[in-house]
């Protein structure tokens, strides 16, 4: 959920779509440009966002589209799952070092409030700074929970309330998801090998 609230926002501004909810104008599908585009990359949600991006098109992000997912996942396969999704920004996303430099500078960031626990110069500063980064990450958080449970509710589906103690964990786990992220996106950049449900994928760049 960390994850998902903090990229889903950052996908909607890079024009980043996803294909679990994606549509796509039927004459480009039927464009031979288009497909041969598509046999030499990893997957098809960024492939498109960037081909449409590239011919002066936009990608719109329409909340209604939303899918909620249920499921449950182990730390291991979330590590592995976020090692994909930046393999596939990398291979397939036409802007994917500009995304790269906002995702370390933002991990970084939010990291960087252990340094707090040593003497730094302007430390004052720089907690008030860190501190109001990660205030904000959190709002955002539960602000887009509030935004998706509405449009979820208008459609007649039901999401299970949080417990109280949840609101107390989020703001663990958000750290915990930037320090993963950090290091699985160390990993997209040196990384040619990826197994996937059972499927060993090979990249070359």
């Amino acid at each position: 959920f960390s994850w998902n609230a903090l990229a889903v926002p950052f996908m909607n501004v890079a024009q980043m779509p996803w294909g679990g909810c994606m549509a796509l104008r039927a004459r480009e599908m039927s464009n031979p440009a288009v497909r041969e585009y598509c046999e030499q990359r990893f997957n098809e949600d960024m492939t498109l966002g960037s081909y449409v991006i590239q011919q002066g098109q936009r990608v719109f992000f329409v909340t209604n589209a939303t899918i909620v997912n249920h499921e449950t996942i182990t730390m291991k396969s979330f590590y592995n799952f976020l090692v994909r999704q930046l393999l596939a920004v990398r291979s397939s996303f036409f802007g994917w070092r500009l995304l790269f430099v906002n995702i370390l500078a933002l991990n970084l960031s939010v990291l960087a409030l252990y340094c707090l626990a040593f003497p730094i110069p302007c430390k004052a500063e720089v907690a008030s700074s860190l501190l109001g980064i990660a205030l904000l990450l959190y709002l955002g958080m539960l602000g887009s929970d509030f935004m998706i449970r509405e449009k979820i509710a208008h459609r007649g589906e039901t999401i299970p309330r949080w417990p109280i103690t949840t609101l107390f964990v989020l703001p663990v786990a958000m750290v915990c998801v930037n320090s993963l992220n950090l290091v699985a996106s160390i990993q997209a950049l040196w990384g040619g090998i990826h197994v996937w449900r059972g499927i060993t994928y090979r990249f070359s760049y």
